[in-house]
């Protein structure tokens, strides 16, 4: 046997004989039922550096590698690391457009809830198994270490391009306890801090010792307990975004480990969710969940470029399907692992989605406190039937409009059904419906059948600018500016079908149109804009929608 692999032996058993007696006490603190003790164990809490060379402990080994993304690369391992038994996760109080905590926990002495129920033991987050880290051995192969509150960056990388991170993922960590709740309590006392290997020259750090496990894939990020490994990027940016997505990782699984985690299309859209920033020249001013304004700045990221490289956005007068990845799709994948850019990309999209639709956020807003599978299925279930059948609607309609933008300026796809003039029964026709211009796809509310023949007219007037004077435009539309190939202002259709897994192409209509569904399906309409620039159109178009006779 090499040394290599005695030293490998020695360190796993070191770890195991270590998580052994740690889970004894916890179990001996919960069966007491007691609090945080004055003078508690040695365990360990932020990384300690010290002048003297020490083995590096890797805290477990992954059962289930899980393939990443070329670009991002990440897919958190199920480890056996959880030490304590789940209960109910932590809560936090609700921010406007931005994940919430719903209700309160029962039973949870640190947080407010329904005094009627017992109290619970206090619960801890897993321990902080880091290894000790050896700085001068450390810069001996080049690395050097910057450090911050809760962040430990170890790096070959010159130190001004990444002197700002460790003080961004600090901004991070309070963003994240004020939007998805405070963190149980270290049973040291000690912060809440993860060390992360940025790394350029990778045969540096394994010189230095400092990877993990040859079997353990790091494709361009890696998380593992309280650490996490990423590769250096071109962009600035991108570099930044990467660390982030990992730093969130290593805050969601910190209390029940790695797990019965929620499912993947949550878990990695929401360090996608929070990774995506906007640094600010103050660093502790920097925002996280945000939708980029422009391309600029944003290098490397691409993720709405991903979600539009997936179907086809062309005008079609006959109505041609459009190839999307339904949202059906995106939450129960044929494959468990997350392979490719595009899954990253619409997870994202998801998790953006229901956190600033203003009537799904609400909705949704208990997900944030949920860290198993259990308390997801539980808030989940929650959710009316009606509200997943209709989001599964309005996704591919979303997706169509989703573009870089000032997320002020954003209108989405309503939920709600114009309203109706008629009073003979919503599926039958003729039916006659009102629009605001500044509406995004709005549905008739009217199911047509493959094949079907209606006859859809249009009037009205309403402004779809303002320069030096307003630009007014009717159903046909306005040749002054076009969008996608089409006029500004153009009345525009799509037929999805009620399942959303088949959507339609633009269906042009203007004034009148004389359509034949290629689908069963809802037909939706709007004006024909960019989803940020109808904040101020103004006006109304009246639709009249008939049977072909």
């Amino acid at each position: 046997m090499n040394r290599n692999k005695r030293i490998g032996r020695n360190k796993y058993t070191a770890f195991h004989q270590r998580t052994t007696l740690i889970a004894g006490l916890m179990m001996l603190f919960t069966a007491m039922g007691c609090g945080e003790s004055s003078t508690p164990p040695q365990a360990a809490g932020s990384v300690q550096i010290s002048s003297q060379p020490i083995a590096i402990e890797v805290p477990g080994q992954p059962t289930d590698e899980r393939v990443a993304s070329p670009q991002v690369d990440d897919s958190t391992t199920r480890i056996q690391s959880q030490l304590q038994k789940p209960t109910t996760a932590t809560h936090s109080t609700a921010v406007a457009t931005s994940f919430s905590a719903a209700n309160a926990v029962p039973g949870d002495p640190s947080r407010p809830g329904d005094p009627s129920r017992p109290s619970a033991p206090q619960r801890f987050r897993l321990p902080d198994d880091r290894p000790k880290l050896n700085a001068e051995e450390l810069l001996s192969h080049g690395l050097r270490i910057v450090e911050s509150k809760h962040l430990v960056l170890v790096t070959d990388l010159p130190q001004e391009s990444v002197a700002e991170i460790p003080q961004l993922a600090d901004a991070l960590f309070a963003n994240l306890e004020a939007r998805l709740g405070k963190l149980q309590p270290n049973i040291a006392g000690s912060e809440f801090q993860v060390t992360g290997f940025l790394m350029d020259a990778r045969e540096r750090f394994k010189q230095a010792d400092v990877l993990p496990p040859d079997e353990f894939t790091i494709r361009n990020g890696r998380h593992l307990g309280y650490q996490f490994w990423t590769n250096n990027q071109p962009a600035d940016y991108y570099r930044r975004h990467l660390l982030l997505h990992e730093f969130v990782h290593c805050f969601m699984m910190c209390e029940y480990g790695m797990n019965n985690i929620p499912p993947l299309w949550y878990t990695e859209g929401i360090a996608e969710y929070f990774a995506t920033h906007r640094l600010h020249t103050d660093v502790s001013k920097s925002e996280f969940g945000i939708l980029p304004s422009s391309r600029h700045r944003f290098e490397g990221w691409h993720r709405i470029a991903e979600v539009h490289r997936h179907f086809n956005q062309e005008p079609s007068a006959s109505g041609e399907l459009a190839d999307i990845i339904s949202m059906q799709v995106v939450m129960h994948p044929a494959d468990t692992t997350f392979v490719d850019d595009s899954q990253y990309a619409n997870a994202w999209a998801l998790l953006w989605l229901i956190n600033h639709h203003p009537e799904l956020q609400p909705e949704f807003a208990a997900l944030a406190t949920c860290r198993t599978q259990e308390q997801f299925n539980d808030a989940m279930a929650k959710i009316p039937e009606l509200t997943l059948q209709q989001m599964n609607q309005i996704w591919p309609l979303y997706l169509d409009g989703l573009a870089e933008a000032e997320v002020s300026t954003v209108r989405f796809p309503s939920l709600t059904p114009m309203p109706s003039q008629q009073s003979h029964g919503e599926n039958t026709l003729p039916q006659e419906l009102t629009l605001e211009a500044s509406q995004q796809w709005v549905s008739t509310g009217f199911e047509l059948t493959a094949g079907q023949q209606v006859i859809i007219e249009c009037k009205g007037r309403f402004v779809v600018r303002e320069t030096t004077k307003p630009w007014i435009s009717e159903p046909d539309g306005i040749t002054i500016d076009y969008v996608r190939g089409r006029p500004l202002g153009e009345v525009i259709g799509a037929i999805v079908s009620t399942d959303g897994t088949k959507t339609t192409r633009h269906i042009p209509i203007g004034t009148s149109k004389t359509l034949q569904s290629p689908i069963d399906g809802i037909l939706w309409l709007q004006i024909n804009d960019q989803w940020s620039d109808r904040a101020n159109n103004d006006g109304k178009v009246t639709f009249h929608i008939s049977p072909v006779q």
